[in-house]
């Protein structure tokens, strides 16, 4: 990895600092079951990519080039195309750059654990934004549903929890109690 490249993580980084919505997944992170690896630091930043590898002796460029070898496979990868072109063009352009992408057959990424145990469970959280906000985030940790992703059953879970008729309600409620003074 190139300083150039690092640069531009950092940057990157630096940037998600100021998003509230970047700072609320890592409470998310922050708050999951110890050692999960849900919990890791999800981007890099200077240190993590420069200085630290650097004090254990280890080469990013390197390390970087074996995770690719070992993890980079067309089957665990998706591609969406939007462009003005038509359809035909789309399909020359995607197969001149993507058919390359080899397919090793890697088995997608699996983890049996749940990020949330009863221990994570059941918490108020409060943080500055950085934004002038004031909302209210409720998280519903769910067991993992993407072999039924076609049913939508997220959805389905959501409605059932909160009602389909009580959802305006519900949004009319949270927005009372947000704009409260509660100091």
């Amino acid at each position: 990895m190139t300083d150039r490249e690092i640069k531009a993580v950092d940057s990157e980084n630096e940037k998600n600092l100021q998003s509230d919505q970047w700072r609320l997944q890592q409470i998310e992170r922050h708050t999951a079951k110890l050692g999960h690896s849900y919990t890791k630091f999800g981007t890099g930043n200077k240190e993590t990519l420069g200085t630290i590898p650097n004090q254990k002796g280890m080469n990013v460029h390197e390390e970087l080039l074996k995770f690719h070898s070992a993890q980079y496979s067309s089957n665990l990868m998706c591609l969406s195309v939007l462009g003005r072109e038509p359809l035909d063009e789309l399909q020359v352009m995607v197969l001149k750059h993507f058919t390359g992408v080899v397919n090793k057959n890697i088995p997608p990424p699996f983890y049996p654990d749940h990020p949330y145990g009863p221990d994570e469970l059941q918490r108020l959280i409060r943080y500055c934004p950085v934004k002038d906000l004031r909302q209210i985030v409720l998280t519903f940790p769910l067991a993992d549903l993407t072999e039924h992703y076609r049913a939508k059953v997220s959805c389905v879970v959501f409605q059932w929890v909160c009602g389909l008729t009580c959802c305006c309600y519900f949004i009319i409620a949270i927005s009372l109690f947000c704009s409260f003074d509660w100091s």
